[in-house]
């Protein structure tokens, strides 16, 4: 679990765990993703600022970020938040504004031209139309929230957002999704960057002393506890909505 969570590597995760965490609706987490490009690029960013110049630092992260995308295994996922992350990051040492949504679509089509039969692989599909919709959808909904403060109106806004985007692949790929997804992603999510942070410090270490390495992964263990805990407990109380047969471009 914390291997998939790091790199996304899930070849020797349970099959019927799997099942659980797709009908949860938190596989995601276990592919390396936006959040895993997100937080590698930060931590070298904020890293190399402090010994190097912004442009130097944003071009050694870049050169960081490559390497975790050929170890994460080029999963389509990642590699659109890498060429994203590419984006912002040359548009970081030349100077000149960026604009998101702009960067998603040149993306994919950058993507594409390098191998169109992306176009219909589902985890594309979803990694693109997730981002697409955390990007015009949850600024509305943290409009009609902006009463509400903290990271839960965050990860619910955030949720929902990339839920309702994907909606059309899910129903139309897999059948049915289930409405507790939501409830899930909000108890689980937390742990998501501090698992990444100990995973991460764990194998740096692991490098240099092996021993060591593995100390520093024990203190994931409670956290991957919890998480198990609670995606096995809401699998049995599943609330799906079930659509027999869709087609995407009906959505």
């Amino acid at each position: 679990l914390l291997l998939g969570i790091v790199f996304g590597i899930k070849q020797n995760m349970p099959d019927d765990f799997m099942l659980i965490l797709r009908d949860a609706g938190v596989v995601h987490v276990i592919a390396a993703s936006g959040m895993n490009v997100s937080m590698v690029a930060g931590s070298f960013i904020y890293i190399f600022q402090r010994f190097f110049k912004r442009r130097t630092a944003l071009f050694l992260s870049l050169l960081i970020l490559l390497l975790y995308v050929s170890i994460a295994g080029f999963e389509a996922s990642i590699v659109r938040a890498a060429i994203m992350a590419g984006i912002s990051f040359t548009a970081g040492i030349t100077g000149r504004q960026k604009y998101s949504i702009y960067a998603l679509f040149l993306t994919a089509v950058f993507m594409l031209f390098i191998n169109p039969s992306w176009i219909f692989d589902v985890g594309f599909k979803l990694s693109f139309l997730a981002t697409l919709g955390i990007i015009i959808l949850k600024p509305v909904f943290d409009q009609w929230l902006k009463r509400l403060s903290g990271s839960i109106k965050d990860d619910f806004n955030t949720t929902l957002a990339a839920q309702l985007a994907t909606l059309p692949i899910l129903l139309s790929s897999f059948g049915s999704i289930n409405f507790l997804s939501i409830l899930i992603n909000l108890l689980i999510l937390w742990t998501i960057p501090v698992l990444m942070v100990i995973g991460g410090i764990s194998i740096i270490s692991g490098l240099i002393f092996a021993q060591l390495g593995s100390f520093i992964s024990v203190f994931s263990i409670p956290l991957l506890i919890y998480f198990e805990v609670v995606v096995r407990y809401f699998d049995r109380f599943k609330i799906p909505l079930v659509m027999e047969e869709s087609s995407w471009t009906l959505w």
